[in-house]
């Protein structure tokens, strides 16, 4: 779990010593009116003081190594006040640190003479690295001393002097109470507004621009995020932590630019329709008065949202706005009644008067209070229109008026919706009977009797009925189902009836690049060649998941002559090695050569073992780089690439050594590192090693560029990757030519979907996922690999190595034994086919054939190729399809049905 505590570290000087340190403690705070405590003070719980308690312990150590360190019961914390007066009234160096690894937080500070001291230039670095380079360099005793660990026992054995206190501030230990806030100033409240002009300004500019240049691919959010990161938030602050379409509604909804806030949403609601549109258009036409416009937007959030707190801010307003200014006080001071209801009714100022706030009295009772809200709910959508209501909105209302009450005065809206729902529960009777029967006008008249936000199940094995399903959910808004809705068109056979969703289609595809390959076949089959085209690039330009299965559709036949169709393939099976990058110059996938050995658990109980032979791996790695391939790294298990991230040096490689040390492991075997370069982002060199204490493998990675393993010559690559197992004790290791997606890809939508189609363009290429394979591999391996490790127990459940190279040898795959196992070698290179031209095919599937005993596929790569057909186990069997081969051992495959690969 990782350290979590705090301590204060005292030179040693002249007069500086246990009892001297123990007397100006207990001076300290009995002048700030503590109280000793003759008894109990060792039961103090930790940060008792944080949760307003007024007991206090500490523990100060014997001179060790120098030092006199301080504990205290607060455990989690140190009173960083009490060491900058220890280090004047010593007149000696003391030190005050925390460390909360588990949240990758920590600080720390020097004092001498009363004063805090510089930190010799680390000021720039977050305050994690910063303070764990300090603490690794100084070496403190009695480094991870808990306060509440230790019995009365333990610190006499240790010779600690022990004594507490009660009545004991706070605000004393923190540092004094916060001084109170001063009021704005009428010249801060100008510069503040005018700040906020001159943000709008250029957001909004940025906004234009951006807006201009779209068209059908563009991916409106993402563009005006990646515009306002470049040139909005360097010069200004924004309101949000991301520069999207979000902030900027919010911003000009603060600055009060209600025209732009209604561009803003007409141009978002024609680009995509995203649903923040209906809140934008109700504020902006509640500031400019409109409110007869604005009352059904404000109706549809009343209803629709009835338990989030904007909808009444905003009526509230309208109300005092329109001479209904009491009902509005009402309605605000309801809401503050409630709002310790988590965010139910919660005050929200966007569109209310602070001071008229402050003049309603929140009624007395909480019950009162949501008899107000009832009450506004009633007058206001007993005769408003469901239409547009889904079942889910009517459901919701009704528990919302539950957790009401249930008023009587709700009676008459609950009322309607039950009998609107028991009218729509009819309809999708009427409707399952008529998917039913494939009677697609059927189908379509039922539908236009449901409002549009009404879910229906879509599915059906008719294509025209499953597309007048999927027409029903996408003219909602639920363009999800769009790649779906062409297909279903082009399998009916009337490919007209997609025509009018191709614009839509094509705004889809930019999030989704799937979605390019059926809509250029609706646009080929409605007449517009010239679309289906320029589809046909954006689906490469894109990384389309089914680009390759373009030449073969049969719905494109028509285009399979075309030489600007076959240029887009010509080219593909002689790409360079793999490198590709985001909007932003990220590399979020590259190609790589990959060496891994998986080393056996428990890392600190076996440290004095595993250290020396992980060392000398990491020195086989360096020794083989050419000068300069690493630029930098990163130490210690809550290390991050955005803040720790260190030049490649001396000391930088001096810890790392540290790190890996036999007595630091013994104690501490929580490890991780990582050396790469050139540059910082999926680097073409790169080498992890991660461990711990669990059971689980422990892993030492290297990654290689391809030109440099070509460079090298595969047979002297081979050969030092051979030499370098005979290092560890692996208990499986593999050699392969594989696609390394830098860690961020999982999180972003668009990384991963070009991530999954690179994977399927390139299936010769492996997708390692280096930690799963650690924690999840026990005594198995992941299927069969250009150069695969076995330790001597596999190699015995396998028959030995003789047996082994007696079955595989005779299809061109090399068995030789090492001193820690033995390698299997499926063919002379690692593997890089499209498609289906694998040249290792063959090898690779009497490999994996011979090692099924052995062989778990129950991973998922972090779900980085869910996408593909059969899915993860579809991927990892690619190249067993077509050959009869003896069922895998893992019973999760065996269940399944094998589908054709790639």
């Amino acid at each position: 779990m990782g350290f979590n505590f705090g301590s204060i570290c005292v030179r040693v000087g002249d007069g500086v010593t246990q009892d001297r340190v123990a007397e100006v403690i207990d001076a300290y705070w009995t002048e700030r009116g503590a109280t000793r405590r003759a008894k109990g003070f060792l039961k103090v719980e930790p940060l008792t003081l944080e949760d307003g308690g007024d007991e206090l312990s500490f523990a100060v150590s014997p001179i060790t190594d120098g030092w006199i360190v301080i504990a205290d019961s607060e455990r989690y914390n140190a009173c960083q006040p009490l060491a900058q007066h220890l280090s004047g009234a010593l007149a000696t160096e003391v030190v005050w640190f925390e460390v909360t690894e588990v949240a990758d937080a920590a600080s720390y500070a020097r004092y001498a003479g009363g004063a805090e001291l510089d930190k010799h230039g680390d000021e720039d670095a977050s305050d994690y690295s910063a303070t764990m380079d300090f603490l690794d360099a100084q070496g403190f005793p009695h480094f991870g001393l808990y306060f509440d660990h230790m019995s009365r026992r333990a610190w006499d054995r240790e010779g600690f002097r022990v004594f507490g206190y009660r009545d004991v501030s706070d605000d004393d230990y923190h540092g004094g109470a916060a001084e109170p806030d001063e009021p704005d100033t009428a010249e801060q409240i100008a510069a503040r507004e005018a700040g906020l002009r001159a943000t709008v300004d250029l957001a909004w500019q940025v906004f234009a621009e951006v807006a201009a240049a779209a068209d059908a691919t563009t991916d409106l959010d993402a563009a005006y995020r990646t515009a306002s990161a470049a040139r909005v938030a360097p010069e200004r602050s924004w309101p949000g932590d991301q520069g999207d379409l979000d902030d900027l509604g919010h911003l000009l909804t603060e600055a009060r630019r209600w025209d732009r806030l209604l561009e803003l949403a007409e141009v978002v609601a024609h680009h995509d329709g995203r649903e923040d549109v209906h809140g934008w258009r109700a504020d902006g036409l509640v500031g400019q008065s409109r409110f007869d416009a604005a009352m059904p937007h404000v109706l549809h959030q009343l209803f629709a949202k009835a338990d989030t707190v904007g909808p009444y801010a905003r009526l509230a307003h309208v109300y005092a706005q329109t001479g209904r200014r009491t009902l509005a006080l009402e309605i605000a001071a309801a809401c503050r009644r409630l709002e310790d209801d988590g965010d139910l009714y919660t005050r929200h100022g966007d569109a209310w008067d602070p001071a008229g706030l402050a003049a309603a009295a929140p009624p007395q009772t909480r019950e009162a209070a949501r008899l107000t809200i009832a009450h506004v709910l009633r007058d206001e959508l007993e005769g408003a229109p469901l239409g547009d209501a889904s079942r889910t909105d009517l459901a919701d209302f009704v528990d919302l008026a539950r957790r009401l009450g249930d008023p009587t005065d709700l009676a008459v809206v609950t009322t309607r919706i039950a009998a609107e729902q028991a009218r729509r529960a009819e309809v999708h009777d009427r409707l399952a009977h008529a998917i039913a029967r494939r009677d697609r006008a059927g189908v379509r008249r039922l539908l236009a009797d449901l409002p549009p936000g009404e879910p229906v199940d879509a599915s059906g094995d008719d294509a025209g009925v499953r597309f007048e399903l999927l027409a029903h959910g996408v003219r909602a808004g639920r363009d999800a189902g769009l790649e779906e809705l062409l297909r279903a068109a082009l399998a009916a056979g009337t490919p007209a009836d997609a025509a009018p969703y191709l614009a839509l289609a094509q705004r889809r595809a930019r999030r989704e690049s799937a979605v390019y390959h059926p809509t250029a076949a609706v646009a080929l089959a409605t007449g517009q060649r010239d679309l289906a085209l320029e589809l046909c690039r954006l689906a490469r330009r894109t990384y389309c998941p089914t680009f390759l299965e373009l030449e073969r559709d049969p719905a494109l036949a028509a285009l399979h002559g075309d030489p600007q169709f076959r240029a887009l393939f010509d080219d593909l099976a002689a790409e360079a090695p793999l490198a590709r990058g985001d909007d932003d110059g990220r590399v979020y996938v590259r190609e790589h050569v990959v060496v891994a050995f998986f080393v056996p658990g428990r890392l600190g109980r076996h440290a004095a073992r595993l250290a020396p032979k992980l060392l000398r791996v990491l020195d086989a790695y360096l020794a083989y780089l050419p000068a300069g391939a690493l630029a930098h790294g990163l130490v210690g298990v809550h290390a991050t690439r955005g803040d720790d991230t260190r030049p490649f040096d001396d000391k930088l490689l001096a810890r790392v050594r540290q790190q890996l040390a036999p007595a630091r492991l013994a104690s501490n075997p929580d490890t991780h590192v990582e050396l790469f370069g050139p540059g910082d982002d999926n680097a073409p060199y790169h080498l992890e090693l991660s461990g711990d204490d669990d059971d689980d493998a422990n892993v030492i990675a290297m990654r290689f560029p391809p030109e440099f393993v070509e460079d090298k010559g595969l047979a002297a690559f081979r050969a030092w990757v051979e030499t370098v197992s005979t290092y560890v004790p692996y208990t499986y290791g593999f050699a392969t030519r594989a696609l390394t997606p830098e860690s961020y890809y999982s999180s972003d939508a668009t990384m991963h979907a070009r991530f999954t189609a690179l994977a399927r363009w390139h299936a010769g290429l492996d997708a390692v996922e280096l930690v799963e394979l650690r924690v999840r591999l026990a005594d198995r391996v992941p299927g069969a690999k250009w150069l695969t490790f076995l330790d001597h127990k596999k190699l015995r459940r396998l028959g030995g190595v003789d047996a082994l190279a007696r079955g595989l040898e005779p299809h061109g795959v090399r068995v030789a034994a090492l001193a820690n196992g033995a390698v299997v070698q499926a063919g002379d290179a690692p593997d890089r086919g499209r498609g289906a031209a694998f040249a290792n095919r063959e090898q690779l599937r009497r490999v994996h054939a011979a090692l099924s005993p052995v062989i778990s596929l129950a991973w998922n790569l972090n779900g980085a190729l869910e996408d593909y057909p059969s899915g993860v186990d579809g991927w990892l069997r690619r190249y067993l399809d077509d050959l009869a081969l003896p069922a895998p051992a893992n019973p999760i495959l065996r269940a399944r049905s094998a589908r054709p690969g790639l």
